[in-house]
Order: C-alpha cells, then sequence, then structure tokens
C-alpha cells in the first residue's frame, strides 16, 4: 500500500470539487454552508466562492482568501495560511491550516 502525498491528496480534490461543484458544502469548525461557485483553474489551483463576495485559491500548500466587490469589479487579499495536512474521508477534504488550530472542509452529504 502506498502512502498518498499531499500533491496526490489534492488531485484527489481537485477531481472531488470538479465532480460535486454544484452540491458542495463548506464547514469552518462553526458554520456549514453551500458553496457559490467552483472553478477548477488547472491542476495547481481551485477556486471556490464561499459566497458572492468570498472566494477562496486553493493549492496544494496554501489557502488564499479573496473579497471580489462586484459592484465596482475590485478584488482584495484577505489573507494567506499554509496548509500544514490534508486530511481525506469518504466525501470530505479537511484542510488543517498550519500557524492555527484551525481547519477548513469541504463535502457532500
Amino acid at each position: 500500500m502506498s502512502v498518498k502525498t499531499a500533491e496526490d491528496k489534492f488531485q484527489e480534490f481537485c477531481l472531488f470539487v470538479e465532480k460535486n461543484k454544484f452540491r458542495l458544502i463548506v464547514d469552518n469548525g462553526r458554520f456549514e454552508k453551500k458553496v457559490t461557485r467552483v472553478d477548477v483553474i488547472d491542476s495547481e489551483c481551485v477556486q471556490i466562492y464561499l459566497t458572492d463576495e468570498t472566494c477562496v485559491f486553493i493549492y496544494v500548500d496554501t489557502i488564499e482568501y479573496v473579497y471580489v466587490d462586484w459592484v465596482f469589479g475590485q478584488v482584495s487579499n484577505l489573507r494567506s495560511d499554509g496548509i500544514r495536512q490534508w486530511n481525506v474521508a469518504i466525501k470530505r477534504y479537511e484542510l488543517e491550516y498550519e500557524d492555527e488550530f484551525k481547519t477548513l472542509s469541504f463535502f457532500i452529504e
């Protein structure tokens, strides 16, 4: 049995997100919400709109939060966090942050 690397898990996450983009739910540990929009940009980046104005760019080792002002067409970078670990379960991917005891999960019911 081979051990999956973070890159392997990220590639599986890309496929999971693309396949389930219309029923994907995000969980930040306090709230659950259906995501607004998903774009798998390429094999190195996934863009997920958590709300109409807030999206995340997820890479194999980084997550970037962005605010999109659709009225004026401006984009503001909110923050960037390192991803310490990818935890994979059935129908669920959990990103564990590097600097904080915090996670962000994406799943389907």
